[in-house]
C-alpha cells in the first residue's frame, strides 16, 4: 500500500518568520485506513502545529497526536507518523 499525499504545503517552508503562511490545513496523507494531517493553530499565547494520525477516520479518538512549536519538529512529527505507518 502506498501513501497518497493529499496537501505538501509543509514541506515547503524552511523558515517560518513570516508566521502569514501558516495555516491550519498544511499537510495531509493517506495510507490506506489512515490519515496523517498536519497544520498550524492559533491559540492565545501565539499557536502550535498539531500532527494527528487519524484510523478509519475517527477524528474524535486520534490514534496519535502530537503539538508542537516548530516547523522542523513538525515535519519531525509527520515522519514519526510515517514511521509508525510502516510498523503497522
Amino acid at each position: 500500500m502506498d501513501l497518497r499525499i493529499v496537501k505538501d504545503d509543509i514541506f515547503i517552508y524552511d523558515d517560518v518568520s513570516d508566521d502569514t503562511n501558516l495555516r491550519e490545513d498544511m499537510y495531509q496523507a493517506v495510507y490506506g485506513q489512515y490519515i496523517i494531517d498536519c497544520g498550524w493553530y492559533e491559540t492565545e499565547d501565539g499557536g502550535n502545529f498539531i500532527t494527528y494520525l487519524i484510523k478509519d477516520n475517527n477524528w474524535e479518538t486520534p490514534v496519535i497526536k502530537i503539538i508542537i512549536r516548530t516547523l522542523h519538529d513538525a515535519k519531525w512529527s509527520i515522519k514519526a507518523c510515517k514511521t509508525y505507518l510502516s510498523e503497522v
